[in-house]
C-alpha cells in the first residue's frame, strides 16, 4: 500500500448520494456482542466496524449494528455508543446510490482519570472508495473535506448528530495537519460540544492502495488538567 508522499504528517502529541433501503437493523448482535464487551477491551464497537466492508450490499451492512445504537441518515447509517469504562465509539457508513458501502469511518474517544489530572486519547480511522463515493476525479485532501462537509450538515437526530460530530472533529484535526490546506481550514465545527475535545497536533495518515481506495487515520492522546 503505498503511502502519499505529503500523506504522514509530523506529531507533535502523541502515544504510542442517495439512501438506503429499509432493512431492518438487527438487535441480535448488539446482544451477541454483549458478553464480548465485558470480555474483550478495547469495546464491541471495534466489532461491528470490523464487519463493515466497502462495497457490501444493504442485506449485508444492515445486520451489522445494533439497532437501539444506530439511525439513518440521508446518506447511510450513523452509529454511537458509551461503554462501562467511559470510552465513547462513533461509526458512521455512507452509501452511493447502489446502496452499497462507500465509506466506513470509526472514532474513538476515552477520558481516563487519574490523582489531578485526565489522560484522553482520541482515534480515528477510516477508508472510502473512490469509485462508490464517485469521487475517482478529486485528490485525497479534497475526497476528505466533501466527508467533512456532509458530516457537519447533519440535523435532526441527537445520536446521529454527535456520532457525526465526533468524525466530523477528528477529519477536520487530520487536514489541518497538510500545510496546503491548513490555512483554508478553521476550527471544527461547534457540535454539542464535541469539537474542544478532539486537540489537534496529532499524527495523521492518508494512503492508497492499488485499487485506489483512499485510507486515513488520526491519532491524539495526552495528558490533560
Amino acid at each position: 500500500m503505498g503511502l502519499w508522499p505529503w500523506g504522514r504528517v509530523p506529531v507533535e502529541s502523541i502515544a504510542g448520494g442517495g439512501g438506503i433501503a429499509d432493512h431492518a437493523v438487527m438487535k441480535t448482535s448488539g446482544a451477541a456482542c454483549g458478553l464480548i464487551a465485558i470480555l474483550v477491551l478495547p469495546g464491541c464497537a471495534s466489532w461491528h466496524y470490523a464487519r463493515l466492508k466497502l462495497g457490501q450490499a444493504p442485506d449485508d451492512y444492515g445486520r451489522v449494528l445494533p439497532a437501539e445504537k444506530v439511525r439513518r441518515t440521508e446518506r447511510g447509517l450513523a452509529f454511537l455508543s458509551r461503554d462501562w469504562t467511559g470510552r465513547i465509539d462513533a461509526i458512521v457508513v455512507i452509501v452511493a446510490d447502489n446502496r452499497r458501502v462507500a465509506a466506513r469511518v470509526h472514532a474513538t474517544y476515552r477520558e481516563q482519570r487519574y490523582g489531578f489530572g485526565t489522560r484522553v486519547t482520541y482515534r480515528l480511522s477510516g477508508e472510502i472508495d473512490p469509485k462508490l463515493y464517485e469521487t475517482q476525479d478529486a485528490g485525497p485532501t479534497d475526497t476528505l473535506k466533501l466527508l467533512l462537509s456532509q458530516l457537519v450538515a447533519t440535523k435532526g437526530d441527537k445520536l446521529a448528530v454527535e456520532s457525526h460530530a465526533w468524525i466530523a472533529a477528528g477529519l477536520t484535526r487530520l487536514l489541518q495537519r497538510f500545510p496546503n490546506v491548513a490555512e483554508q481550514m478553521g476550527e471544527p465545527a461547534t457540535m454539542l460540544g464535541v469539537s474542544e475535545r478532539v486537540r489537534g497536533g496529532g499524527l495523521g495518515t492518508v494512503s492508497a492502495d492499488s485499487d485506489g481506495v483512499l485510507r486515513f487515520a488520526y491519532e491524539w492522546s495526552g495528558d490533560t488538567s
